[in-house]
């Protein structure tokens, strides 16, 4: 028996909301957070909240294989970001990248 039926991952929870299938809920994962520039007037607390998906974890959101998403990436379709040997995709780059694909 499959052991992830019935799991949904962040990517697909994050993924539906955009389609307007779920409401948008944040992953369960603690998110990785970022410094901004003082400067910035969003961020009047010095800090900002960005989530980052591997890989996989787009490919199973979108249905897709992880090779149709490097293929996004290379082509500049969709931005990836690398920490050292670690590839991510933020959520609003995600979010972005649905937006542009979207059939209306």
């Amino acid at each position: 028996m499959d052991e992830n039926r019935g799991k949904t991952s962040p990517c697909q929870r994050d993924v539906d909301a955009i389609r307007g299938d779920v409401p948008l809920r944040k992953p369960a994962a603690a998110p990785m957070t970022s410094r901004r520039e003082s400067s910035d007037p969003q961020a009047a607390d010095g800090s900002c909240e960005i989530n980052f998906y591997t890989i996989d974890e787009v490919a199973d959101g979108l249905h897709v294989t992880g090779r149709t998403v490097w293929r996004w990436i290379k082509a500049r379709k969709l931005v990836a970001h690398r920490f050292g040997r670690v590839v991510r995709v933020a959520r609003s780059d995600l979010q972005a990248f649905l937006a542009l694909h979207r059939d209306a």
